[in-house]
């Protein structure tokens, strides 16, 4: 820096004089570090995210308790209960448990995009090519469908499902059960726009609640520290899964959803785009591409209850009642051959529903980081 300042000094001497080269030497180097920001090359932006993990690992978000938890496909559930993807009659089991437990909203961090193909009405169809199983499946239509039966469990309680959007096209358009009033200017030129998406069954899709988008932002290095909160695709915005969780659990159909200009009378200078939105009794402060910043806490194994002990043949124990009665439920997965591990400032493995919930906690505690650009 010594080195460069030298050389701005002589550049001013040469210039401007010597009197006026103190002047010279502060334009140059403001103009310097100005040009430096914009371009903001990736040594510069690995640098500065690794000052912002620094604070977060000084500083993680104290733990309180809200009425959020995560039912967690953990590895010791899988050797109990098999291997996943668990035949749909098994999932609706899972949901009418969690129902009469007292779950306010039940929240699929998962895509059930395909039909169950251990349904009897589906093996029939597979097995109806070999003609000594034909009369046996003469009435294949009569035999149960497991992903009705699913559907059917969603129809009883309160569930949101999972939508992936991708940056590949294609023609799936997964239904918004959300609505969005805009004050200031149209949000869909602020959000990171999709071009394709993966959605569930349309019997499933139908008879949920809600349906929302899981992605996450990862920086230049994988890491997650901000989560988009809404997004969209063919200009339809779609809202994150942890926002319709909220939309859902509190009973309202419109997300709000505030922007400004850039140069709108009461702006104050604040960049074009989106400032915040809102959910039900929520305020949530937004990155001018509908971003939030998530401010992670150490890890918490009270958050999560192991599937298995809610699938137990005996049925859950009081305490589980305790800890799901009242609670918007997550079901997701940390079991590692599941590949929904996720890397944040605090943890290298994090698993992805972890990471909504972390955001559903955040809103309901009106907890935000604003980190500066």
């Amino acid at each position: 820096m010594s080195r460069l300042a030298d050389i701005l000094r002589r550049t001013g001497d040469l210039v401007l004089g010597k009197t006026y080269a103190p002047i010279a030497v502060g334009l140059l180097t403001l103009a310097v570090v100005f040009a430096v920001r914009v371009w903001d090359p990736p040594l510069v932006a690995v640098a500065r995210l690794a000052v912002f993990d620094t604070y977060q690992r000084a500083a993680p978000r104290p733990y309180r308790p809200v009425p959020v938890r995560v039912v967690d496909i953990d590895d010791p559930s899988l050797a109990k209960l098999g291997q996943w993807p668990w035949p749909r009659w098994q999932v609706a089991d899972l949901v009418r448990r969690l129902a009469a437990l007292g779950a306010k909203v039940v929240v699929f961090d998962i895509v059930f995009a395909e039909p169950d193909r251990t349904s009897p009405n589906s093996l029939a169809q597979d097995w109806s090519a070999f003609p000594e199983l034909a009369e046996v499946f003469k009435d294949a239509g009569a035999l149960p469908d497991f992903d009705r039966h699913l559907a059917d469990s969603f129809a009883e309680t309160k569930v949101v499902t999972a939508v992936a959007l991708t940056r590949e096209p294609n023609d799936a358009r997964p239904k918004i059960k959300a609505s969005f009033a805009t004050v200031g200017p149209d949000a869909t030129g602020y959000l990171t726009a999709f071009h394709g998406a993966v959605g569930n069954l349309e019997v499933l899709e139908n008879a949920a609640d809600g349906n929302g988008s899981f992605a996450v932002v990862s920086s230049v290095d994988e890491v997650i520290r901000r989560a988009p909160l809404l997004q969209t695709l063919d200009g339809r915005i779609y809202p994150a899964l942890s926002i319709e969780a909220l939309r859902v659990a509190e009973d309202v159909g419109t997300v709000k959803i505030r922007g400004n200009s850039g140069g709108a009378e009461g702006s104050f200078g604040r960049p074009a785009g989106l400032e915040r939105l809102q959910v039900g009794r929520h305020n949530v402060p937004l990155t001018p591409d509908g971003n939030i910043w998530v401010h992670y806490t150490e890890n918490r194994p009270e958050r999560m209850v192991p599937v298995w002990r809610i699938m137990a043949d005996d049925g859950a124990d009081a305490r589980i009642a305790d800890l799901i009665a009242g609670h918007i439920v997550l079901v997701g997965t940390s079991a590692a051959g599941l590949k929904d591990l996720r890397s944040t400032p605090l943890n290298p493995f994090e698993p992805g529903v972890l990471i909504h919930a972390q955001l559903i906690e955040q809103i309901l505690l009106g907890w935000f980081l604003d980190r500066p650009a």
